[in-house]
């Protein structure tokens, strides 16, 4: 089985000791992304994996390759730009009494701006089996949207069995639009949804939904 995963990555920085950002003189630097820690934590339990994004070519470029390598994580699909940035969030840790908090900065990151064709996707799924994806990248802007299509064409074409984790960011989706309008149509030759009843409620026009019973998986 190779699973391939295909999103962004940024660079996280996290307070520490649960401050709150004008307070802290320090973070905690780390790499995340949705898609990048499905891959990650695949290839820990022993499954072949690789992560297609685009990273700034640079040092910290080659600090996100490391850390992927690192967990075992194929990086030959990850495409490096000059003159751009990595995508950055913030993370005020919560406590018993305090919330935690997100804040991104992630415009014209090099996963945002960059353009994908069908044939690099055709390239890199030659020899896989699965691709995956989650309701993030479409929410980062059209032209990421353009990407997914682009990805899930070649999925299609090539037999993969496609998954997606809906994971539905209010923060993100106020930029691009209503997600109803773009994730049935993206969503339409998915074999595995993954997320809860709200967020389905949300991204795929869903409303009517009254009754959900997780004992028996039923909605």
């Amino acid at each position: 089985m190779k699973i391939f995963t295909f999103g962004e990555i940024m660079l996280r920085l996290s307070t520490v000791d649960n401050e709150r950002i004008n307070q802290s003189k320090y973070f905690e630097i780390s790499f995340a992304g949705s898609e990048a820690n499905v891959a990650v934590n695949l290839s820990i339990w022993g499954e072949a994996t690789s992560f297609i994004t685009t990273i700034p070519n640079n040092e910290i470029g080659e600090s996100v390759l490391y850390e992927l390598k690192r967990y075992g994580v194929d990086t030959s699909f990850i495409k490096r730009l000059s003159d751009s940035r990595l995508g950055t969030f913030y993370i005020e840790k919560g406590s018993n009494y305090l919330p935690s908090n997100v804040i991104y900065d992630r415009m014209h990151s090099s996963f945002i701006i960059d353009t994908y064709n069908e044939e690099f996707f055709d390239s890199a799924f030659r020899n896989a089996n699965w691709f995956h994806w989650s309701g993030i990248t479409p929410g980062l802007g059209l032209n990421t949207i353009e990407n997914l299509k682009k990805a899930t064409k070649s999925s299609i074409k090539l037999g993969l069995t496609i998954s997606c984790d809906l994971n539905y960011r209010s923060k993100l989706w106020k930029n691009v639009g209503n997600p109803k309008d773009f994730m049935p149509g993206l969503l339409s030759n998915t074999n595995v949804i993954i997320g809860n009843e709200e967020d389905a409620q949300i991204m795929l026009d869903l409303d009517d939904i009254d009754v959900v019973d997780a004992n028996f998986g039923t909605i």
